[in-house]
C-alpha cells in the first residue's frame, strides 16, 4: 500500500541519470537488480529484477524511469554493458529528439563516473546480508520496490544534509509528529 501511495508523487529531478545493475540471489539463483538514480537528488527513479542483462531489460528500466518523471534525461551515465548502449538508442534517441547524452563505459574513476549508483548498490548489498524473502524473481522485485520506497521517502542521506531524496525532490508529505513511517502508513491506509 505504501508503494502504491508514494508512486503517485512526481519528483523534481536534475535530469542527470545514473543506471547500473547488480547481481542478487533469489531462491538460490543469481538474478539482476537494475536501478536508475537521479544524480543530484539521489531519487531512485526505477528498479527491476530480471534473469538476464539484455537490451529489453535495460529498455524496461528506462521506460519505468521515464514514467516517474515528466522530463527526458539530458544525460545518462552507465557502465560498458552493451545493453545500455542499445536501450539508450531505442528509448531516448528518436528522430524528433537526440538530445540525451550517453556517458558509456563510466566506472568509479574519472570526471564522469557512476559512483552515486555504486554507492546505492553498496547500501543494498548491506541490507541484503540480513534480509529474508528473496525466494524467487517476483519476491525479489517486491523487496527491491520496498527498498526503493524506504530509500526515497524514509532514509536520510548524509550527502543531502540529513534529508531524504523525496524532500530534495520537492515531494511534501506532512509528517505526524515527525514520524515518517507512521505518516506513510496512515496516508497509504487512507489513500
Amino acid at each position: 500500500q505504501i508503494n502504491d501511495y508514494t508512486a503517485k508523487f512526481i519528483p523534481t529531478t536534475s535530469r542527470q541519470w545514473n543506471a547500473d545493475e547488480m547481481k542478487i540471489k533469489a531462491g538460490g539463483k543469481w538474478v539482476w537488480a537494475w536501478n536508475v538514480l537521479d544524480k543530484e537528488t539521489r531519487f531512485l527513479l526505477a528498479t527491476n529484477v530480471t534473469k538476464g542483462r539484455y537490451t529489453k531489460d535495460a529498455q524496461t528500466i528506462f521506460q519505468e524511469a521515464k514514467s516517474v518523471t515528466p522530463f527526458q534525461p539530458q544525460a545518462i551515465t552507465t557502465d560498458g554493458l552493451q545493453s545500455y548502449k542499445h536501450a539508450v538508442e531505442k528509448e531516448f534517441r528518436t528522430l524528433k529528439n537526440r538530445n540525451t547524452k550517453h556517458y558509456f563505459k563510466s566506472g568509479i574513476a574519472g570526471r564522469t563516473n557512476n559512483n552515486r549508483i555504486e554507492r546505492l548498490h553498496g547500501s543494498i548489498r548491506e541490507r541484503l546480508k540480513v534480509q529474508r524473502g528473496h525466494q524467487n524473481q517476483k519476491t525479489s522485485l517486491r523487496q527491491m520496490e520496498n527498498w526503493r520506497t524506504y530509500y526515497n521517502f524514509l532514509r536520510p542521506h548524509m550527502a543531502l544534509n540529513g534529508k531524504t531524496p523525496a524532500e530534495i525532490s520537492n515531494i511534501k508529505i506532512p509528517h505526524f509528529k515527525s514520524n515518517k513511517w507512521h505518516s506513510l502508513i496512515t496516508k497509504a491506509k487512507n489513500h
